[in-house]
């Protein structure tokens, strides 16, 4: 018990030490706040997916233009099958597989060397990705502000309906989100790529050494890969809505978002596998894809950009926004801390 005690006393301190590391500022909201959500976080979400599903999936629609690129290159691997296209990089139909069965009876590939073209096949498809990640991220300031614009209760540009309703322009107010955001979007999108890129290198060389021969430089490889693909996710998932959420330089935000990610490491994770689930889905084959692939193209960036945002907007009102209160006002940080003292007495 007492172990117990100990560990979660430093946690707490080393929690507390990267939180005093923070780079404080203002949201950069247009309006004023509207304070804390009746329902909390979770009720909130809710209310805005159903509440505004449509407008959510137009645009997750847009979104789907900018990936267009990525939507072709997966369908078109997928179409041919991996062994296909490793066969078309390598410029033949069919390998004659018979080289590593006796002396003189095949002019074809050896088996190791078609698994070899194998592998070239999937660097070619995971570096296509990455090439793909950056023109994604157009699309994804858009829904980013727009999602924003939702968490925060901001006022939409609107028009009148027949019936004299106000309907959101959401078309406008996505294209305006990715002209003020597209910027530091597609750098951070950029840099996740090249990192996406080197992480599935490192893994596709321990595969290849499983085939050939495995050393220590493999193992090696595939730890590092683990912790830097983890890391940077989190990392990226911290940061993507401070883009709109934070005018601040896009390195203060990367700064804030590592910490971020490290002192609440586990809710991150657990925030996060909830966001990705509609993309993990894709992973597990058969039938189950062609509903995950309809449930994607309707709804799935919007779902991970609003559950982001939303998250962030938790920090920011139980950490980000009291802290940078208590730096602009100290005096009356301390007289609420003693009010709360004397209430406890």
């Amino acid at each position: 018990m007492a172990e117990k005690n100990a560990k979660t006393k430093k946690s707490g301190e080393l929690q507390l030490k990267l939180l005093q590391k923070l780079i404080l500022a203002p949201e950069n909201r247009n309006e004023p706040s509207k304070g804390a959500y009746p329902k909390g976080r979770f009720g909130m979400f809710k209310d805005i997916l159903f509440g505004n599903f449509s407008n959510l999936a137009m645009a997750n629609i847009l979104t789907l233009i900018f990936a267009l690129p990525l939507i072709a290159l997966i369908c078109f691997v997928l179409v041919i099958g991996f062994e296909n296209f490793s066969y078309m990089l390598n410029g033949v139909k069919e390998p004659y597989l018979l080289s590593d069965f006796g002396i003189g009876l095949s002019r074809g590939a050896s088996l190791i060397a078609t698994k070899a073209n194998m592998l070239i096949a999937y660097r070619v498809f995971f570096s296509a990705i990455a090439v793909c990640l950056p023109i994604l991220g157009f699309g994804i300031a858009g829904l980013l502000y727009l999602c924003t614009k939702y968490v925060w209760g901001e006022s939409f540009i609107c028009k009148k309906d027949k019936y004299g309703n106000d309907v959101p322009r959401i078309i406008i107010e996505y294209f305006r989100g990715v002209k003020l955001y597209w910027k530091q979007t597609v750098i951070i999108m950029a840099g996740f790529a090249v990192i996406f890129a080197g992480v599935s290198n490192l893994i596709i060389l321990f595969v290849e050494g499983l085939w050939t021969g495995l050393n220590a430089g493999h193992v090696i490889g595939l730890i590092a890969a683990c912790i830097i693909g983890l890391a940077s996710v989190m990392v990226l998932f911290n940061l993507l809505p401070m883009v709109v959420a934070y005018d601040m330089p896009l390195g203060k935000k990367l700064t804030n978002a590592a910490i971020l990610a490290t002192a609440f490491f586990l809710p991150s994770l657990i925030i996060l596998i909830l966001a990705a689930a509609p993309f993990l889905l894709t992973a597990v084959g058969g039938i189950l894809n062609i509903f995950v692939a309809i449930a994607i193209s309707m709804i799935g960036f919007s779902y991970f950009c609003l559950i982001s945002v939303n998250y962030l907007g938790y920090n920011s009102e139980k950490i980000l926004v009291p802290l940078y209160e208590a730096s602009i006002n100290p005096n009356k940080s301390k007289k609420k801390s003693k009010k709360s003292k004397s209430n406890k007495h």
